[in-house]
C-alpha cells in the first residue's frame, strides 16, 4: 500500500522539511447522486471541505502550504479559496465551520469530526444515525446513508448575515432570544454573574455575548452601593429559619390601595414569599397563609421565625416591660421559637433586609424601563420575587427554586416587565368582526395560572391572564424621572419600632425568646 511504501514516506519528509502541510481526507463514493447542499462527516478528514460556496460568508486565497491537499487514493487536489462557512440545521442551531477548504470537484461537502471534537463538540453513534451534543444539549443530528452519515440541515439562507467570528462555534439562529442584554432584562437586570451560572445548568438559550459590556442605563439607576457582613450560621433544611420584614411605606398606593409588603424567606433554600398589604398589622394573617402553604407543601414544621423588633413582630415595649402582640404570641402558641435582632443592629436579620433590598432594586430598575404608573410596583414587585427564586444566590449551593421544588426551573418562558403586547382574551361576546388582540402591557406572571398578566390601559377590565400573546419586547419607553425615593422607604422606621429599641438599650432584654 502507498503508506508503506518507502519511496513515498521520502517523499513526505520531504515535503514536511520544506513546512507544507498535508491535509488528508477519506474519499467517498460516487455510486450515488449527492446534493451540494447536503454536509457529511467524515472520520478521516482533518479539515472541512465543501464543494460550493453556497453558505460561505467569507473567502480567502490559500497560501502556498495551502494549495493542495491529500484525499484518501493518495491524489493530489487544488483548493481554490478557504473560508467560513455557516451552516443551519433542522434542530434550530447555527454550526459556523472555520477554515473550510473550497474544492469544485469534491463530490460531497465534509465536516471534519475530529475538529469538532476538538471544539468540545461530543458525538453518539448508533445503526440509524447520530447526535451532536455541547454542554449536554443536543445541537444537532443526523442519519446514515451509502455507509456515511448525514447531517441533518437546511439550504444555505442569503439572508442570513455575515457574522465576524473565527472560531468553531454552535449557536441558535441570531433571533432576538440569544441576545445577552434582553435576557439580563427579562431576568429583571441581574448581575452577569448569575446569568453566568443560569448559562452553566443549560437554563438558557446560547447566549450572544456581544452586547455584554454595553451599559444598562436601568441598572445605574436601579442599583444601590452593597455593604457586606460577615455570614451566619446557616441551618441544614428547609423551614428550619424563615426570615421576615416589612417594607414600607410607598407614597403610591397600588391600584387596590396596598402599600406596604412583607417577605418570608427561607433560610436553607433562600426561597421567599412576598405578600402586598394595606398596614403592618396585616403581618399575623399573612404569616398564617404562609405557614399553612409551606408546611403542607413540605410536609415540615417551620421551626424558627428571625425578625427585628418591630411593634408588628415584638409588640409593645414600655417602663413595666415586654407585651407582646398577636404575632410573638401566635409564634409561642405554635411552637415556634422568635429571634429578634439587637437594639439598633438591622444587620442581624440581614437575610430579610438584603431581600428587601434586593427587591427594591429590582423594582426601581423595572419600572425605570418603561413609563407605565407608579401604582403598578406591586405588580412590579411580584414580579421581582418570581425572578429572585428562579436565579442563583450566593448564598446558596442551589437555584432557590431548585431546592424547594425539586427540580430545575424553566426560563422560557420569561418576557421584559412592561414589554407592549397584543393578547387574546376570552371574550365570549366577540363579534366577527372584533379585533382579535387587545393592546396590553405585560406586568407579570399570575400566582396560579400558567400564563402571563397584563395591564389594559383602554379596557374596562385594566387587569387580565392569558397564555396567548405576542410580546414586543424591543419597542420600551424608558422612564428618566424616579418613581420613588426607595432609599427612604427602605430607611423608615414606625414609631413603635424606635420606641421598642429605645426601651431594649435601657433595660437590655434578651433578643431570642
Amino acid at each position: 500500500m502507498k503508506r508503506n511504501c518507502d519511496r513515498y514516506k521520502r517523499w513526505l519528509d520531504k515535503q514536511k522539511a520544506k513546512g507544507k502541510n498535508q491535509v488528508h481526507v477519506r474519499f467517498e463514493s460516487n455510486a450515488i447522486e449527492i446534493s451540494s447542499d447536503s454536509w457529511w462527516l467524515d472520520s478521516g478528514a482533518s479539515v472541512h471541505m465543501a464543494n460550493s460556496l453556497q453558505g460561505f460568508k467569507t473567502k480567502r486565497l490559500p497560501s502556498k502550504a495551502e494549495m493542495k491537499v491529500f484525499v484518501g487514493n493518495g491524489e493530489r487536489v487544488k483548493v481554490e479559496y478557504i473560508g467560513f462557512a455557516r451552516i443551519e440545521l433542522e434542530s434550530g442551531f447555527i454550526l459556523e465551520l472555520v477554515d473550510v477548504v473550497y474544492i469544485p470537484s469534491m463530490k460531497r461537502n465534509l465536516i471534519s469530526v475530529s475538529k469538532l471534537v476538538k471544539s468540545n463538540l461530543q458525538f453518539e453513534f448508533d445503526e440509524s444515525g447520530f447526535s451532536i451534543f455541547r454542554n449536554k444539549v443536543m445541537i444537532g443530528n443526523g442519519f446514515l446513508n451509502d455507509g456515511m452519515f448525514r447531517l441533518n440541515c437546511i439550504k444555505p439562507n442569503p439572508s442570513i448575515g455575515n457574522l465576524s467570528i473565527n472560531v468553531i462555534s454552535t449557536k441558535r439562529k441570531a433571533e432576538k432570544e440569544e441576545s445577552y442584554k434582553l435576557w439580563h432584562k427579562r431576568l429583571g437586570h441581574v448581575s452577569a454573574e448569575r446569568i453566568n451560572l443560569l448559562n452553566k445548568e443549560n437554563l438558557l438559550p446560547p447566549l450572544n455575548h456581544h452586547d455584554k459590556d454595553s451599559v444598562c442605563i436601568e441598572c445605574v439607576k436601579g442599583k444601590l452601593t452593597n455593604l457586606r457582613k460577615k455570614g451566619a450560621t446557616r441551618s441544614e433544611k428547609v423551614l428550619e429559619i424563615i426570615h421576615t420584614d416589612i417594607c414600607g411605606h410607598f407614597p403610591t398606593q397600588t391600584h387596590d390601595g396596598l402599600k406596604y409588603f412583607i417577605t418570608f424567606t427561607d433560610d436553607y433554600s433562600r426561597y421567599g414569599y412576598v405578600y402586598l398589604i394595606s398596614e403592618k398589622s396585616n403581618a399575623l394573617d399573612m404569616f398564617k397563609v404562609y405557614k399553612a402553604e409551606v408546611e403542607n407543601q413540605l410536609d415540615s414544621k417551620i421551626k424558627v421565625v428571625r425578625s427585628d423588633r418591630g411593634g408588628e413582630f415584638y409588640g409593645k415595649f414600655d417602663e413595666r416591660g415586654r407585651n407582646p402582640g398577636p404575632f410573638a404570641k401566635f409564634l409561642q402558641e405554635e411552637g415556634i421559637v422568635a429571634q429578634y435582632t439587637n437594639p439598633g443592629t438591622p444587620q442581624q436579620n440581614g437575610v430579610a433586609e438584603r431581600r428587601n433590598k434586593t427587591l427594591i432594586e429590582m423594582i426601581r430598575s423595572l419600572m425605570c424601563c418603561t413609563k407605565l404608573p407608579k401604582f403598578l410596583w406591586g405588580e412590579a414587585l411580584k414580579t421581582a420575587n418570581y425572578l429572585l427564586n428562579r436565579i442563583p444566590t450566593k448564598s446558596a449551593d442551589k437555584i432557590p427554586y431548585e431546592t424547594w421544588c425539586n427540580r430545575k426551573p424553566s426560563l422560557s418562558h420569561l418576557k421584559i416587565w412592561g414589554s407592549k403586547a397584543e393578547a387574546k382574551f376570552y371574550n365570549p361576546m366577540e363579534r366577527k368582526l372584533d379585533s382579535k388582540t387587545l393592546s396590553c402591557f405585560f406586568i407579570g406572571y399570575p400566582d396560579r395560572t400558567k400564563g402571563y398578566r397584563f395591564y389594559c390601559p383602554n379596557n374596562s377590565t385594566r387587569f387580565m391572564e392569558t397564555q396567548r400573546a405576542i410580546f414586543i419586547e424591543d419597542d420600551i419607553e424608558s422612564d428618566t424621572e424616579e418613581n420613588f425615593d426607595f432609599d427612604e422607604i427602605l430607611e423608615n422606621k414606625e414609631p413603635a419600632e424606635k420606641e421598642n429599641m429605645q426601651y431594649a438599650e435601657r433595660y437590655n432584654h434578651l433578643t431570642i425568646h
